[in-house]
């Protein structure tokens, strides 16, 4: 099997993407609807536009099936998706039918077991693994499609795009967002044939830039507001896919400062981690700001829970990283103690 080449802006762009979602997640609704506030209202707008359709576009873009027994791949995409998901939903289940003041949507044992297996909501928390596994379960058939012929990735990609805007699917095993988001993880399948060094020319790059700026202002500033029933049928995807265009356009013609540059990759890097923790920091947080402290200025809500649940995460991220036990239930191999200390030695040379 050839060994993975390690692509750097990938890394970028789930740190932004990662970051992103922690943004979304610190406009909190509950005990204090920041929502209700327009411009608090607009951020989380704009984010939501791209958060996970990018995450989904890099999984598909990440995505190789080399095992020669389909058993074997589902076994090791499991592994990787449903354990951190099933683990990491039942303990957000058993918060939220003990109950308390300081936890939002409090919900009981069946539709909490309901929603964990066949709508993948788990209480509204993980449904990005549930519907990624989904997708990763397709995922050879769709490789196989997409690398006989581009073509054939375009017609799924039309498929979807029309099932979505016409019919109202059902959230049963959650195919409502598997349809949605196989758009963006079918185009990051295809990206994968894509001649990069056609656009590595600065030229090239910078218009294909502005391009996707400005086809992200006229799908976000223009379609959203004049035209809803266009944006939701074809505009969202086309701001979806314009704004990861433009944040991947911007690292590669601009020499980020490190300060800037490492805390993304670093942040790339501990995404799935971040993800799996911040509905709990989230919550703790927002208790410890708003309900105890009487924080309210949506400002101040918005930076402290935001800071807190990444540094929180960060720190947890590292010490769960370098236990065998904890990086199984988050999805992750074992690694031995030695080629660990051995990487973070390398890291620093």
């Amino acid at each position: 099997m050839p060994e993975k080449k390690h692509i750097e802006l990938i890394d970028i762009l789930k740190g932004i993407a990662i970051l992103s979602v922690l943004l979304c997640h610190s406009i909190i609704v509950y005990p204090i609807n920041l929502e209700a506030i327009p411009w608090c209202l607009s951020i989380k707008s704009f984010v939501d536009a791209y958060q996970m359709p990018m995450f989904f576009l890099i999984s598909g873009f990440l995505c190789t099936y080399h095992e020669k027994h389909y058993g074997q791949y589902l076994l090791s995409r499991a592994k990787r998706i449903l354990v951190p998901y099933v683990v990491f939903s039942i303990v957000t289940i058993v918060c939220k039918i003990a109950g308390s003041s300081i936890i939002n949507n409090q919900t009981d044992l069946r539709s909490a077991v309901f929603e964990l297996f066949f709508q993948g909501y788990s209480s509204g928390t993980y449904w990005f693994l549930y519907t990624l596994f989904v997708l990763s379960a397709l995922a050879p058939l769709f490789l196989k499609l997409v690398q006989k012929n581009l073509l054939f990735g375009l017609l799924l990609i039309s498929i979807f795009v029309t099932i979505s805007a016409v019919f109202d699917i059902t959230s049963i095993c959650s195919l409502n967002n598997v349809i949605y988001n196989a758009t963006y993880y079918l185009i990051g399948m295809m990206l994968k044939s894509f001649d990069f060094q056609m656009v590595k020319q600065k030229k090239r790059l910078l218009c294909l830039t502005l391009g996707s700026v400005l086809l992200f202002a006229l799908s976000f500033g223009v379609l959203r507001h004049y035209a809803p029933g266009v944006y939701d049928c074809i505009g969202k995807y086309i701001s979806a896919l314009t704004a990861c265009s433009c944040f991947a356009g911007f690292f590669m013609l601009v020499k980020v400062p490190s300060a800037i540059r490492k805390p993304l990759i670093f942040s790339g890097k501990y995404s799935l981690q971040i993800y799996l923790l911040n509905g709990f920091l989230m919550t703790g947080s927002r208790w410890l700001f708003v309900s105890k402290l009487g924080i309210t200025n949506p400002i101040l809500v918005i930076l402290l829970i935001f800071t807190c649940c990444y540094l929180i995460s960060i720190v947890a991220s590292k010490i769960m990283d370098s236990n065998n036990l904890f990086r199984f239930l988050c999805g992750l191999k074992a690694v031995s103690y030695t080629h660990l200390r051995a990487h973070e030695t390398l890291r620093h040379l």
